[in-house]
Order: C-alpha cells, then sequence, then structure tokens
C-alpha cells in the first residue's frame, strides 16, 4: 500500500535549497515549497478537498480559528508570489533573498505548530 505524500517533506526540501545561501533560484525556490508545505498541512489537517478553491478555504477557517495564523500565511503566500513572480521585487527591502529566506523561515517557525494544532472542520 503506498502511503500518501507527507507535506512536512517540502519544508526538508526548502530547508536543504536554502543551504545555498547564494544561489536566488534556489532561495526562491525553498520560499515556495515552504508555502506549499503548510498550505497543505493546513489542507489535510482541515480536511479540505483539492480545489481551485482551497487555498480561500483555508484561509477562511484559520481566520476563525487562528486570525494568527491566517495572517502570517497570508503573508507567506506573498512571499511566494514575490519568489515566484517578480524577478526584481517591487519592494527594494526584499531584493535581498538571504534575508527573505530568513523572514520565510521565521514565518514557517511560528505557523506550523499552529497549523499542527488544527482539528479537522465539522463533516468533512
Amino acid at each position: 500500500m503506498t502511503l500518501p505524500f507527507d507535506p512536512v517533506r517540502y519544508l526538508s526540501l526548502a530547508q536543504e535549497l536554502a543551504l545555498s545561501t547564494e544561489n536566488e533560484a534556489k532561495l526562491r525556490t525553498a520560499v515556495g515549497r515552504a508555502y506549499y508545505a503548510l498550505h497543505l498541512l493546513a489542507r489535510e489537517k482541515l480536511g479540505i478537498k483539492p480545489s481551485s478553491k482551497e487555498h480561500r478555504i483555508e484561509r477562511n477557517h484559520l481566520d476563525k480559528e487562528d486570525p494568527g495564523a491566517a495572517l502570517k500565511m497570508n503573508a507567506l503566500e506573498g512571499w511566494r508570489v514575490v519568489a515566484d513572480y517578480q524577478l526584481l521585487p517591487s519592494d527594494p527591502t526584499r531584493h535581498n533573498w538571504q534575508e527573505n529566506w530568513a523572514e520565510v523561515r521565521d514565518l514557517v517557525d511560528d505557523i506550523r505548530p499552529r497549523l499542527e494544532r488544527l482539528e479537522r472542520i465539522q463533516g468533512r
């Protein structure tokens, strides 16, 4: 029997990629993997079915259960957007990817335990 993929493995990959502190591509990729690790963790903990609306459903539930975690997930998603879509970040304070990764890592360290305490949404 094949076990489902553990999204926390994406966090391990992100940390491994971030060891290459001089490689912007790896640091940007680490940001994306960190976001998706936590998003998938929340989705699975809450019992949300994969769909085009899953990010919004997850955030709406987080906003009710733990507004601080919802705000930090929004911030983390913002970092993923910068990493994936802005070749030169529009905010000059986000040009240093070593510093960006440090901020993302701090967000992850704060959000992950909060997500692990989540309980499944009733009826899912």
